[in-house]
């Protein structure tokens, strides 16, 4: 849908900004449940297994961090200067996850965002 639709519709810049997040954290949440080679056509689109268990150990969440921010890069064009921080939930809790900032890019505009990717301890992700 064009600009001219959404004014027409009575949609507004700031629905487009909405709009555009939502489809980018979809997608990264699409980014954190496919595992490297799922997808014949493209084995490096995903990322690697992370368990609650596994993350505890900081080298493992620091390489995870480092793969996913280059997996942005590569897969999210809409998010500029994408930045990861892991992060590992205490005891009983136990998720982790990871605080992901960047610039969303909406047409001609760039606005400053962020996103809280969480892994439960079920081992689904779930991105807001």
């Amino acid at each position: 849908m064009g600009l001219f639709d959404e004014i027409l519709e009575g949609r507004g810049p700031r629905d487009s900004v909405r709009s555009v997040r939502e489809e980018v954290r979809a997608h990264i949440e699409a980014l954190c449940t496919t595992r490297h080679g799922a997808i014949p056509c493209d084995p490096d689109y995903g990322t690697e297994p992370l368990t609650a268990l596994s993350a505890a150990f900081d080298n493992l969440m620091s390489r995870w961090s480092r793969t996913f921010c280059e997996s942005l890069v590569r897969y999210e064009p809409r998010l500029r200067e994408p930045q990861v921080v892991p992060k590992i939930g205490k005891a009983p809790d136990l998720t982790v996850g990871a605080e992901i900032y960047g610039e969303l890019v909406v047409g001609t505009e760039t606005v400053s965002t962020q996103f809280t990717a969480t892994l439960s301890l079920g081992g689904f992700w779930s991105v807001r």
